[in-house]
């Protein structure tokens, strides 16, 4: 029995308006979930919780791996010192840091002012001071400028930007490491630790230079090497290095001495004077007894060994 014709046009016309409520349903219907389904939100979830994880990864061997680099750095470069000649200008070989400061010989090391300006109209300078590390051979738990000894076929500049990179994690071309003196060094030790012998003898060409500091820069210090850091003004260095008789600062009368030569020298260079001003007393000299320190001298940048 045929269907009418009227019906067959309202139930095609039903079939149609289904189809359309049909396409005009929610999008969670489509999803083979349940309604509310917050699938696609926890996708990008675990994509960013990935992305972190992978970001903090990343950062923790990056550190690992620079910290490493400077280990290796200075395990590397510390096996041996250049040795000199007794006029303090031919070098004649290389030693362990041990026998060098056992037999008393010539070798050659770096003192370095770290300089930062402070903002504003005085253009007051800071001078950066390290506190050895109770740990320390010689000298324990006493403040220092960065100093540094220097490696065969190593000049004073590349000394003291490795100094920089190894003590405080600062990376800077040689050429900014500004030479201002040198002097010779020759005084005995007591060392703390019977192991290396008691008596330390330090004969060293000892060049003085300064480096300006990028205040942007981090200064991430070897904390076995130094145990604090601090910023002084150069009045308040200089007055240190005056009391080191009844404070004990420094390691000894003669490294105060040294501090108080170069800073002088440092503060009298026009190089920094255009940094900003020292503003020292003006009665400040300097008491010059053990060194004997001309400026800094082409013919004592003892020139690269070969191979």
């Amino acid at each position: 029995m045929s269907m009418p014709r009227s019906q067959s046009a309202q139930d095609f016309a039903s079939l149609a308006a289904n189809d359309a409520k049909r396409n005009q349903l929610p999008m969670y219907n489509k999803l083979p979930t349940f309604p509310g389904n917050s699938q696609p939100r926890r996708g990008a979830s675990n994509r960013l919780m990935m992305f972190i994880v992978v970001v903090v990864c990343f950062l923790w061997y990056a550190n690992y791996g620079y910290r490493l680099l400077r280990k290796h750095e200075e395990t590397s470069t510390s096996e041996e010192l250049l040795v000199l000649d007794p006029s303090f200008h031919q070098p004649v070989g290389a030693n362990s840091i041990e026998k060098v400061h056992q037999l008393g010989l010539p070798h050659v090391g770096i003192n370095l002012f770290v300089v930062r300006r402070l903002h504003g109209p005085s253009s007051q300078l800071q001078l950066l001071l390290l506190k050895r590390s109770r740990q320390s051979v010689t000298c324990p738990s006493t403040w220092s400028l960065l100093g540094e000894h220097s490696a065969p076929r190593e000049n004073a500049a590349a000394t003291a930007a490795r100094g920089l990179r190894e003590e405080l994690g600062v990376f800077s071309d040689d050429d900014t490491m500004l030479m201002i003196a040198t002097c010779l060094l020759d005084e005995e030790y007591e060392n703390k630790r019977r192991s290396v012998g008691k008596h330390r003898v330090d004969k060293q060409l000892t060049h003085v230079a300064f480096y300006e500091q990028d205040t942007r820069q981090v200064i991430d210090f070897d904390e076995e090497e130094i145990s604090a850091i601090k910023w002084v003004t150069p009045s308040q260095l200089y007055e240190m290095t005056m009391a080191q008789a009844t404070s004990k600062d420094f390691c000894s009368e003669s490294n105060a001495q040294l501090v108080r030569l170069g800073l002088l020298r440092m503060c009298n260079d026009p190089r920094l004077q255009a940094i900003g001003q020292c503003n020292l007393p003006e009665d400040a000299v300097a008491t010059d007894e053990q060194h004997v320190c001309d400026a800094f001298d082409e013919s004592y940048a003892v020139k690269p060994q070969t191979e």
